[in-house]
């Protein structure tokens, strides 16, 4: 009878034992599908960054482009600037007579426009840098 009674607890013991390792798996497939998720919400989030970047980096490279775009025309302009001032200052001695030499016996005034526009043509452009000059005008 003693054995038997000891028997009983143990099988109860056993038992009982089996029922929380049950419960154990249960959380261990439980917590395992949990990691799961969360490795496939990590691999999408790196996904997107992935194509997020790729993103920025056309966003650079485009950028990269428009301003190397614009220190042409940067360049362009500074060149048209000079050219432009050149210009002015060939006009400016044409108006005032210094771009006719006194054996013309034609006063600045006395200049036709057709003879002013040639003096402007044919008169060589100078080499003039961009001084306060230049920039009062």
């Amino acid at each position: 009878s003693a054995m038997i009674e000891e028997s009983t607890e143990r099988a109860d013991n056993g038992v009982s034992i089996a029922a929380r390792v049950g419960e154990v798996f249960e959380e261990i497939v439980t917590g395992s599908k949990k990691v799961n998720t969360l490795l496939s919400e990590i691999s999408s989030a790196a996904k997107e960054q992935s194509t997020g970047i790729g993103e920025i980096n056309s966003g650079v490279t485009e950028l990269d482009k428009v301003t190397q775009q614009n220190a042409g025309n940067a360049e362009e302009l500074a060149s048209a600037a000079q050219e432009a001032a050149a210009q002015v200052a060939t006009l400016r001695e044409v108006i005032s007579g210094k771009g006719k030499s006194e054996s013309d016996g034609v006063a600045p005034a006395e200049a036709s426009s057709e003879e002013q526009q040639e003096a402007v043509v044919s008169a060589p452009e100078p080499s003039i840098p961009m001084d306060d000059e230049f920039l009062e005008f």
